[in-house]
C-alpha cells in the first residue's frame, strides 16, 4: 500500500541525519502562497486549523518504514502548512513516545501569535522557521499572506515563541534578486534575527515557477552571509543552493514507485534523485520515470539548467 503520510528515509540540508518525513497537510494549503512555492498550481489560502491526518494511519505507516530504516529523526514536512493540522502536537507526542527519535518541523512562523498553535510546537524538539524578510512591503510581495494576517503581529509572534520554546530554532531565509537583497534589508532581517537566538540561518535561492522571480547573485550571497555574520555572532550562516531534500533512499522492502511518489509529493526531485531511488529496483529507471510521465503520474520541469519531477 502506497503511504499517504510518511516518507523517507531522507537527508534534509538542514539537520544531520536521515530523516523520516511526515506529510500532514495537503498540497498548497497554507496561510502563504509564496512566490516561491515549490507548487505551482492555486493555493488554498487560509489560517483555519483542522485534522487534516489521520494519527492513527500516520503510525501505522510509520511503524512500517521507521524499523527497516537508519532514521535518526522525524520531521513535519509536507505539502502544506504543517501548523494547520490541529493534529500535530498529538502526533509529535505520540511518535516520540513509539519511536525515540526526536521530531521537528519545517514550517512559515506566521500563526505563532496563536495560543493553541504555541502549546503544540512546544511539544516538538526542533524548529526550522522559514523568515524572508521583516519589511511589510516585502512580505505582501514574496509571501502574499492570508489578508486576515497582520504583520507586526505575525513578528512579535516570533520574536516571544523563540522565548519560550525549549528546543532547537534554525532559521532558512530565501532571497530574491533585488527585491531582499539590499542591505538595508538584510541589517534589518539579521537585527530581528539576532532576537531569535538560531543555531543556524541557511541562505536559499528559490526554486519557483514564477518567471519574474530571479535567483540572487554571488554578490548577493556574500553580501548577505557578511551580514548577517556581523548582526548575529556565534550562529552558524549558511549559504546553500541546494534544494531542502539532498538525498532520498529506499526503505528495505518498500515498493520503489510508491517511496518515489511520496517524495515527489512533498518536494520535487533532480532526475539523478529519481533514477538512483528506482534503480533499487529497476534495472532501467529511465524507462520507469518515463512511463510515470507517460501516464500523468509525474510531471518534468527544467529549472537553472537541470530537469526536476514533481507530482
Amino acid at each position: 500500500m502506497s503511504p499517504r503520510y510518511v516518507y523517507g528515509p531522507v537527508l534534509f540540508k538542514y539537520i544531520a541525519g536521515s530523516t523520516i518525513g511526515i506529510n500532514n497537510v495537503p498540497v498548497n494549503v497554507c496561510p502563504y502562497a509564496c512566490v516561491y512555492c515549490r507548487f505551482g498550481g492555486p493555493k488554498r489560502i487560509s489560517i483555519e486549523r483542522r485534522p487534516y491526518s489521520d494519527p492513527k494511519k500516520v503510525l501505522e505507516e510509520a511503524k512500517r518504514i521507521l524499523p527497516a530504516s537508519e532514521a535518526d529523526k522525524i520531521i513535519f514536512f509536507a505539502s502544506g502548512e504543517p501548523v494547520l493540522d490541529s493534529n500535530i502536537r498529538h502526533l509529535a507526542e505520540a511518535l516520540r513516545a513509539v519511536f525515540g527519535k526526536p521530531v521537528g518541523a519545517v514550517i512559515n512562523p506566521s500563526l505563532l501569535w496563536r495560543r493553541d498553535v504555541i502549546n503544540d510546537l512546544l511539544a516538538l524538539d526542533f524548529l526550522i522557521l522559514r523568515v524572508d524578510t521583516v519589511v511589510e512591503d516585502t512580505w505582501k510581495l514574496i509571501n502574499r499572506p492570508c489578508k486576515d494576517l497582520l504583520f507586526d503581529a505575525v513578528l512579535q509572534g516570533i520574536r516571544d515563541f523563540s522565548k519560550s520554546f525549549g528546543g532547537t530554532i534554525m532559521v532558512e531565509t530565501v532571497l530574491i534578486k533585488n527585491v531582499n537583497t539590499s542591505e538595508d534589508e538584510l541589517h534589518a532581517l539579521g537585527s530581528f534575527l539576532k532576537s531569535l537566538n538560531p543555531s543556524a540561518v541557511f541562505i536559499s535561492p528559490p526554486y519557483t515557477f514564477e518567471k519574474w522571480v530571479q535567483k540572487p547573485t554571488r554578490s548577493d550571497f556574500e553580501l548577505s552571509q557578511s551580514i548577517l555574520l556581523s548582526e548575529l555572532k556565534g550562529s552558524n550562516i549558511i549559504v546553500s543552493d541546494k534544494p531542502d531534500i539532498i538525498e532520498s533512499f529506499a526503505v528495505l522492502g518498500g515498493n520503489a514507485i510508491d517511496i518515489l511518489l511520496s517524495l515527489l509529493s512533498v518536494h520535487p526531485l533532480r532526475r539523478e534523485q529519481c533514477e538512483v531511488l528506482l534503480r533499487t529496483e529497476y534495472d532501467k529507471p529511465h524507462e520507469v520515470l518515463r512511463s510515470l510521465l507517460n501516464r500523468g503520474q509525474i510531471r518534468a520541469i527544467r529549472y537553472d539548467g537541470e530537469t526536476l519531477f514533481l507530482i
